[in-house]
């Protein structure tokens, strides 16, 4: 990603940085200890690295049934009683399942009671795939208390019928987790572990580096026990997490978290949301949606978000801020223009998400410059016919400006690409495919969605590496050049040259973080 030199034939490093780039010739006449390896005709990229995900919470909320490719009602019932089955084996009284899909309702309603035969009437809560929604069975509600009297300072809500008890519909964090917290936790050492073997999954696919989207002081504790007793897989920004209830005491509890760090991890993001999600009508819209919703914003007093946002970028914090409805977008680039567009690290702030964005918005994006962090790979829940919850929701003259990779890469909008895993998954190589063609990769028989938005292999690789790096203000990563870490990730073929549907199943060879290997595959 080196626009003076696009590509060579060798890279070495010593103690973690690149010391030679070049021919094979050049590169092996410096001094080099250790190994020399062979990529065996494979291409070697800047590392990897998710602009935005979930490793540490993901953890927690991915427990249970992963019900990814569950299309039907009854399939989902089905999959809750063998999950049911298992729990009682095991002696335990919850049942959790993640991934939910809201298409798998069809035309029903968010309804607890409607699970509750299926996991024999045990307490059950079930995430849907976007962490926005869960919904609970009557025993989880009764477990948790929650009788739909509760109030939120943000736009969360335990939803309700029309006699005013809860359905078992928990719209956003500050509601369901009421659930998570009356729930059994995790053990420590089972958090630690979990978090250990989804890292080392994230190695496996070639990612080197992760931005953590929902950090709190006590991922930084999870972070720090985890590596004095061994070295992270994968090297982690953290993007520490400001709710609207948390207070002046608490935004200068996390400034002091400002320069908080470890060999492999170190803040200096903090991390909003400013509106929810189109599914179920918790986004920020100009207008409201088909059903009446997304008109509101997360935050009640607009005032102080901005307010919040001008101490956190006064003490030097990059933001990054949920944004999917256009109303939600265009709000963000409000503040930040008044509060200045440019992080103290030189990045600008961020926004994250943009599902939909309007013309008028976009060319602000242009003038001030600000970062466009997005995951095209989350197009997979739309369906052709505009039938799913997003697209119906929307309209299709809304639906149509979805995405819209291709004009921010035109306007010179800085594009960094992620996941939002466990919200879809992790690996970039589907991530790249996705953004390429927009359309699941390998179903050559599917209308790809706004195609005129479609981005090329070049540019989809830049947005998970040096786009990615430059996203972050880090000058260390992102492109292959002498000084620069030995963060790398060693392609069995080239992810350029390779159809973006050839792509998906490309093998990674090996995974570098800091000329440490942390990932490589197995002989064949």
């Amino acid at each position: 990603m080196d626009p003076d030199r696009p590509t060579a034939e060798a890279v070495a490093w010593r103690q973690g940085r690149i010391v030679a780039v070049g021919t094979a010739t050049d590169v092996l006449s410096h001094d080099i200890d250790g190994e020399i390896l062979d990529a065996e005709g494979g291409t070697v990229t800047p590392g990897l690295i998710d602009s935005h995900t979930h490793p540490t919470w993901g953890a927690e909320l991915s427990r249970g049934a992963d019900l990814q490719g569950v299309h039907s009602f009854d399939q989902v019932l089905e999959v809750l009683r063998r999950q049911a089955d298992v729990v009682r084996t095991r002696g335990e009284q919850w049942v959790f399942a993640w991934n939910l899909d809201y298409a798998a309702l069809g035309d029903r309603q968010i309804r607890g009671e409607d699970l509750a035969d299926s996991v024999y009437g045990m307490p059950a809560v079930v995430m849907f795939h976007d962490v926005h929604t869960a919904v609970a069975t009557p025993a989880a509600l009764a477990h948790a208390r929650i009788n739909g009297s509760e109030q939120f300072v943000d736009n969360s809500a335990v939803v309700c019928d029309a006699a005013g008890r809860p359905t078992g519909e928990l719209r956003e964090a500050s509601a369901y987790n009421l659930l998570y917290d009356a729930a059994p936790p995790l053990t420590r050492n089972d958090h630690i572990a979990h978090v250990d073997r989804v890292l080392k999954e994230f190695a496996s696919t070639g990612i080197t580096g992760g931005v953590i989207m929902d950090g709190t002081l006590a991922t930084l504790e999870l972070l720090n026990e985890m590596e004095a007793v061994g070295t992270l897989p994968v090297r982690l920004d953290v993007a520490l997490w400001h709710a609207p209830d948390r207070d002046d005491a608490g935004v200068s509890s996390l400034i002091e978290q400002l320069a908080a760090g470890g060999r492999r991890w170190k803040t200096g993001l903090i991390k909003l949301f400013l509106d929810g999600v189109i599914e179920t009508g918790t986004a920020w819209l100009y207008e409201p949606d088909t059903c009446g919703d997304s008109d509101r914003s997360y935050w009640p007093d607009r005032q102080r978000f901005a307010e919040v946002v001008e101490r956190y970028a006064s003490a030097g914090f990059q933001i990054a801020t949920h944004a999917i409805g256009d109303r939600a977008v265009g709000e963000v680039l409000d503040v930040y223009e008044s509060v200045g567009v440019l992080a103290k690290n030189g990045a600008p702030h961020r926004i994250e998400h943009i599902e939909t964005l309007t013309d008028g918005d976009l060319s602000r994006f242009q003038q001030l410059g600000i970062i466009a962090s997005m995951q095209p790979l989350q197009m997979q829940w739309r369906h052709e016919d505009l039938s799913d919850r997003w697209s119906a929701r929307l309209g299709p003259t809304r639906a149509s400006r979805a995405y819209r990779t291709r004009d921010l890469i035109d306007s010179g909008v800085p594009l960094a690409l992620g996941s939002d895993w466990p919200v879809v998954p992790f690996d970039p190589r589907i991530g790249m495919a996705w953004a390429r063609l927009r359309r699941r990769p390998g179903d050559l028989s599917a209308q790809p969605f706004e195609p005129a938005q479609a981005i090329d292999a070049h540019e989809a690789l830049h947005g998970y590496t040096a786009g990615a790096a430059q996203a972050l203000g880090d000058h260390s990563r992102g492109i292959i050049s002498e000084g620069r870490r030995a963060d790398l990730t060693c392609f069995r073929g080239d992810p350029i040259t390779a159809s973006a549907d050839e792509l998906v199943e490309l093998p990674i060879l090996a995974t570098y973080l800091d000329g440490e290997c942390s990932y490589r595959e197995e002989a064949r």
